[in-house]
C-alpha cells in the first residue's frame, strides 16, 4: 500500500537529519584524531618522562634496585626542559670516589636516592656540596672529606646496601642519610635481609616502560604539576595522599620496613665509630599546597612528625627543612614542577638549612675526634 506523500516527505527529512549527524560526527573524530596526532607528534619532539633515564647510562642492578654506569660522562633531559651534567666515578657515582677520604680527619658521606643524587642539578649546586664546601672555608684546617653514594630508584634498603658494600671500609665519621618522603615507603610485606650477599641479585638491564602514546604521558604530566589539580584530589582523598594521615600508629606500621633498614644502618654506622644524620626531603606537595593537604584532612608535616617520633626513638639526629622551605616558596620555584626535584634554587634553601641544623653535629664529632686523638 503506497504511503502518504506527508509521511514519505518525514521519513525522507529524518534520513537527511541523520546524515547530516554523521557528517559532523565524522567531521569531529577527524579533528580530534588529527588534533591528538598533533600533540602525539609534538611530545615525542619535545617531552621527556621524568622516570626516562639513557639506557646507555644504566647498567645492571645487582643487589640494587638501579645501579648507572661507571666513568661515565652524559647530558640528562629534565622533564620540565633543560639538561643538566651527570659525570659518574669508578663506582658509579657522582663526585669524588667514597676511598679519596681516606686518611681525611673528618669524612662526611652523602646517601640516598635522586634528591642526594642532585637529580636535575649540576653536582656543584647540590644543597651537601654546598654546606661542605661552606664548612671547609669556615674551618680551612679540619681538611672535611666528601663524597656521594647515590642513586636514583633507590629505598631505605639500597642505602643501607650502600653503606655496607661501598663506604664500610672507609668508615666515614657522619652518614647523611637523605630519605624522600615521597617514595621512600617500603612495603610492610618486603623482605627483611641484612646481609647483602645473601639478597636477590638482578643480572639483566630493566627495560624502559615506555607508554604507546607518549602524548598521555605528557598530559599526566600537566596534571600532576598543576596546583589546582593538587588541591582538588587533595579533596577526594587518594592513596598516593596516604603519607599525610594523621594516624600516628598507622605511620609507624605503613613505615615499618623502612625503619627496620634505617636502624640497621644507624646500627652499623654506629658500630664502626661514625654518627647517622637524617636529611628529610620534602614532598612538592608538601612545600607548594600545605594547607590544600590540610584543609582536606591530612596533615602536610606527617612524614616529620612519624620521622622525628623514630629518630629521637633511636637517638639519630634530623635535619628538618619543611618549614624554611615552606617560608621561602614564594615563586613555587624550590621544586621542577614536572620533574618533582629540587631546583638549584631549593638545594641553596636546603644547605641554608644544614648550615643551621647540620653544622652542631659536623662540630660534636670534630670535637670528639680531637679529644679522643693521641697527644703528640
Amino acid at each position: 500500500m503506497p504511503q502518504p506523500k506527508g509521511a514519505r516527505g518525514s521519513t525522507a527529512h529524518a534520513s537527511s537529519r541523520w546524515r547530516e549527524l554523521g557528517k559532523k560526527l565524522l567531521a569531529l573524530g577527524f579533528s580530534l584524531g588529527l588534533s591528538f596526532l598533533i600533540l602525539e607528534v609534538y611530545a615525542r619532539a619535545t617531552w621527556t618522562s621524568p622516570l626516562h633515564i639513557p639506557k646507555e647510562a644504566v647498567r645492571t642492578p645487582g643487589i640494587f634496585s638501579f645501579r648507572l654506569k661507571t666513568d661515565n660522562d652524559t647530558y640528562f633531559e629534565r622533564a620540565d626542559g633543560g639538561k643538566f651534567h651527570m659525570v659518574t666515578n669508578a663506582r658509579g657515582f657522582r663526585g669524588p670516589l667514597v676511598s679519596s677520604m681516606a686518611g681525611k680527619p673528618l669524612k662526611v658521606l652523602s646517601l640516598g636516592d635522586s634528591f642526594t643524587l642532585a637529580w636535575g642539578v649540576e653536582i656543584e649546586e647540590h644543597c651537601m656540596w654546598r654546606f661542605v664546601d661552606a664548612y671547609r672555608r669556615a674551618h680551612p684546617d679540619r681538611d672535611v672529606g666528601h663524597a656521594y653514594i647515590a642513586c636514583g630508584g633507590w629505598d631505605p634498603k639500597d642505602y643501607y646496601y650502600g653503606y655496607m658494600t661501598e663506604a664500610r671500609e672507609t668508615k666515614p665519621d657522619i652518614v647523611v642519610l637523605g630519605v624522600f618522603t615521597g617514595n621512600d615507603q617500603m612495603p610492610k610485606d618486603a623482605p627483611r635481609i641484612l646481609d647483602p650477599g645473601r639478597a636477590p641479585s638482578v643480572d639483566t638491564l630493566p627495560e624502559p616502560d615506555l607508554p604507546m602514546f607518549r602524548s598521555l604521558d605528557w598530559v599526566r604530566a600537566q596534571l600532576s604539576s598543576s596546583l589546582f589539580i593538587a588541591k582538588v584530589r587533595a579533596k577526594h582523598k587518594p592513596a598516593a595522599y596516604a603519607l599525610f594521615d594523621p594516624d600516628m600508629e598507622k605511620q609507624k606500621q605503613d613505615w615499618d620496613t623502612s625503619f627496620f633498614y634505617i636502624k640497621a644502618l644507624d646500627d652499623v654506622v654506629r658500630k664502626d665509630g661514625g654518627r647517622l644524620v637524617v636529611l628529610l626531603y620534602p614532598a612538592i606537595m608538601q612545600v607548594n599546597t600545605p594547607s590544600a593537604l590540610d584543609d582536606a584532612g591530612y596533615d602536610h608535616t606527617m612524614p616529620e612528625r612519624v620521622f622525628g617520633a623514630f629518630c629521637d626513638e633511636n637517638h639519630i639526629d634530623m635535619v628538618r627543612p619543611l618549614a624554611t622551605l615552606i617560608a621561602k616558596n614564594h615563586n613555587n620555584d624550590t621544586f621542577f614542577l614536572k620533574d618533582r626535584h629540587l631546583t638549584a634554587r631549593g638545594n641553596e634553601i636546603v644547605a641554608e638549612v644544614l648550615e643551621q641544623q647540620l653544622t652542631p653535629v659536623v662540630d660534636r664529632v670534630w670535637a670528639e675526634k680531637t679529644r679522643a686523638a693521641p697527644t703528640p
